[in-house]
């Protein structure tokens, strides 16, 4: 451990680890397979990244996101350690640059996904280098008990039959006993360490409240936390599109996160929520995997999530430094149902668990004892304590304050109100101007303004997006449309190889709809 340890020095700048942080690393420089579960915060990558500077050969870790690689090879490359990732954005000079490094023994990280690992060419490769270990983060992923099942991930048991002699490693922040046997056994782990943290965070005050009609009680919510980091989880896009605007007619900072949003915009947003100048980010669960922001105060949740893994991965994003903070749910029996038409009919072993782990999110939001307790528990841990201290039930708190302020410009300036503004949105279009100007014209971001040209083209019976899209790119699209049908955008966007943006796709669809329609 001496040669980790000055690593750890070197590189981090620490002079001892965290006590599981330990044991994994020890069970990586034993060349002994291992299963670290440790929860947000708890420092997971320093597990595999310091092991991978001690050990001879190079490091494999599978990671599910782009922008997760992307953060932590970054911060790695920052520090003089020498890491790359391999995925469909890398520029040929970062796969030069990686080859090179791997077949000089320089390279001792490379991030990829799942997929591209598995590949036969990939593999081949690989099997020509000394690989001192594959490191699984996100492990929960394999798993059909778990919260973010990926099919991909499955088949990562072929690690085992190519690389027999190659030890893994899977670390993942949340896992309940089911799920950790899970994926022991289809990683195929052989005799594993196993390091479990402990999912107690003392600083944080749990909270659940009926949701009210409307959106006005979220903004009373952060009244309570004047000039401070937080996020709103939301079921869906449009959700965090309205909330966000709804809190910035209040007065607040608030910008949208989701998957549907542009790469610039998701990114500007995302480093104007890290760096303190927007307060709240509006989000679906694509955001939070990876982050480090260490001040967030607050965790809201507008609706219900999907299972109590979620809920604990989610709620774990507040309070990293240690000081108090709050995880507030609003609940109503209408997210269970907007949760199962996602989710799907009961019809295989996964949807029947995603449905189970929903209605146990549900009774534990409805449930009269101890939140703690009962969220500790989900993961095999006892808590003793007659009373935590720090939840709804223990203090016996009344229920949150859902009555806010009266709305206000956050700049001074006169603000259209969300209504209002609409209404001006749609003159606009009537006259064919482009979505830039109408979003200037109406103050809002050019996520939203697309959300009110679809509802107009929806309102207008439109089946021409003349002044939106070029008669080509319509054309194409709706070439698309015909394959793969107008329900979902992803299946068009794959088919149109990636390059026409989702905008369009939206904007094309709700013309199309008008069209089959008429």
């Amino acid at each position: 451990m001496n040669h980790a340890l000055s690593q750890l020095r070197r590189y981090w700048g620490y002079s001892t680890f965290l006590p599981r942080q330990a044991e994994a690393v020890r069970a990586a420089l034993e060349r002994r397979d291992s299963l670290t579960v440790l929860p947000t915060g708890g420092g997971k990558s320093v597990c595999f990244q310091v092991p991978a500077l001690c050990l001879p050969g190079l490091a494999v870790v599978v990671s599910p996101l782009i922008a997760l690689m992307k953060d932590q090879v970054d911060t790695l490359r920052a520090k003089g350690i020498p890491a790359g990732q391999l995925t469909s954005a890398s520029s040929i000079e970062e796969r030069k640059w990686i080859a090179r490094g791997v077949r000089e023994g320089r390279l001792k990280l490379l991030y990829v996904a799942p997929e591209r690992l598995l590949s036969k060419l990939f593999l081949d490769s690989l099997a020509k280098f000394q690989i001192s270990f594959f490191a699984v983060d996100e492990a929960h992923c394999i798993s059909t008990w778990g919260h973010e099942f990926r099919p991909e991930y499955r088949d990562l048991r072929l690690l085992r039959e190519r690389f027999p002699d190659v030890p893994i490693h899977a670390f993942t922040a949340t896992a309940s006993p089911s799920v950790r046997e899970d994926v022991c056994r289809e990683l195929g782990l052989r005799n594993p360490v196993k390091v479990i943290g402990s999912f107690d965070r003392p600083n944080l005050l749990y909270r659940c409240t009926p949701r009210p009609r409307g959106d006005a009680h979220l903004a009373a919510a952060l009244e309570r936390f004047p000039d401070q980091s937080g996020i709103i989880y939301c079921i869906s896009r449009r959700q965090t599109e309205r909330i966000a605007l709804v809190l910035e007619d209040y007065g607040f900072s608030a910008k949208p996160y989701h998957a549907g949003m542009s790469d610039e915009d998701r990114k500007r947003n995302q480093e104007l929520f890290l760096s303190g100048e927007v307060k709240t980010l509006v989000a679906t669960v694509a955001f939070g995997m990876g982050i480090d922001k260490p001040d967030i105060r607050y965790v809201i949740h507008a609706s219900l999530p999907k299972n109590l893994e979620a809920y604990q991965q989610e709620t774990g994003r507040a309070g990293r430094d240690g000081l108090r903070s709050e995880c507030l749910l609003f609940h109503s029996q209408s997210d269970v149902i907007a949760w199962e038409k996602l989710l799907g009919p009961p019809s295989n072993e996964v949807t029947r668990k995603a449905r189970a782990g929903l209605l146990r999110m549900h009774a534990f939001a409805l449930a009269a004892g101890c939140r703690r307790k009962a969220v500790l528990a989900h993961f095999g841990e006892i808590y003793s304590r007659a009373d935590c201290g720090a939840c709804d039930r223990c203090l016996r708190l009344p229920p949150a304050e859902l009555r806010p302020r009266q709305a206000r410009a956050g700049n001074g300036k006169p603000r259209l109100t969300l209504s209002k503004s609409r209404e001006a949105a749609f003159e606009l279009f009537r006259i064919g101007l482009p979505i830039t100007a109408v979003a200037r014209q109406v103050q809002r971001a050019e996520t939203t303004v697309i959300g009110y040209l679809e509802e107009f083209i929806a309102h207008s019976r439109r089946t021409d997006p003349g002044p939106w899209i070029s008669p080509k790119e319509f054309d194409r699209i709706r070439e698309a449309a015909r394959a793969v049908g107008v329900q979902r955008l992803r299946p068009a966007f794959e088919r149109l190889g990636g390059v026409v943006p989702y905008e369009q796709i939206r904007i094309a669809y709700a013309c199309l709809r008008n069209a089959r329609s008429a």
